[in-house]
C-alpha cells in the first residue's frame, strides 16, 4: 500500500476513541479507465484528496516482459514538496542500489524497482519504526502491530504536471 504526502501532510484523520477514521476527502478516488486485453493490462485511477492537487496513477503489467509500471502524474496548482511512500510486506528484505531497490525474499531477488521522474528524485528506505508520519507498522486486522519497512520517493513538484514513475521487474 502507498500514500501521497504533499508538504509533509497526508489526508486528514478524524480522532476517535478507537482507531482514527479517514476524513471524507480521503475517499475522493476513482478508477477512470483501463484494459485487460492483450499483452499489457492497465488501469488508471485518480484522486483529489488535497485541494488544488490531482494525482492520476496508471498501473501497467506487461505480461511478456514481466514488468509492472507505476506511472504517477501529480498536477499541482503551485510548487510543493511531494513524497510517495510504499509499505513493503513484512517478509521482504530491501537492498538499495544506485537507481533503485532489490526486493528479496528468503535471500532470492523477487523484484527490482527503479524510479524516474520529471524533477530530481530522492529516494530511501525506512526500516522498523520510522519517525513521525513515516511509521512502518503493518496492521493485519489485529490490535498488535508489526514493524515493517517502507520505500519513499521525494521530489519538489512544480506548478503543473509532475511525473514519478516506477518500473518493477518481477523475477
Amino acid at each position: 500500500h502507498n500514500v501521497l504526502f504533499i508538504n509533509n501532510r497526508g489526508w486528514q484523520l478524524k480522532e476517535t476513541t478507537h482507531l482514527p477514521l479517514l476524513e471524507q476527502e480521503a475517499f475522493d478516488t476513482a478508477i477512470v479507465d483501463g484494459c485487460t486485453e492483450g499483452d499489457v493490462s492497465w488501469a488508471t485511477g485518480m484522486q483529489t484528496r488535497f485541494v488544488g492537487i490531482c494525482q492520476k496513477r496508471t498501473l501497467r503489467y506487461d505480461k511478456i516482459k514481466n514488468i509492472v509500471y507505476v506511472e504517477d502524474s501529480i498536477d499541482l496548482k503551485e510548487a510543493a514538496s511531494i513524497r510517495l511512500i510504499y509499505h513493503i510486506a513484512e517478509d521482504i528484505e530491501i537492498k538499495e542500489k544506485s537507481d533503485g531497490w532489490f526486493l528479496m525474499r528468503d535471500d532470492n531477488a523477487i523484484a527490482y524497482v527503479s524510479v524516474f521522474g520529471t524533477s530530481h528524485i530522492e529516494r530511501g528506505v525506512y526500516l522498523d519504526d520510522g519517525e513521525g508520519p513515516w511509521k512502518t507498522w503493518i496492521f493485519n486486522g489485529k490490535i498488535d502491530e508489526k514493524k515493517g519497512s517502507l520505500l519513499y520517493i521525494d521530489t519538489i513538484g512544480n506548478e503543473g504536471k509532475n511525473e514519478i514513475n516506477l518500473q518493477i521487474k518481477l523475477y
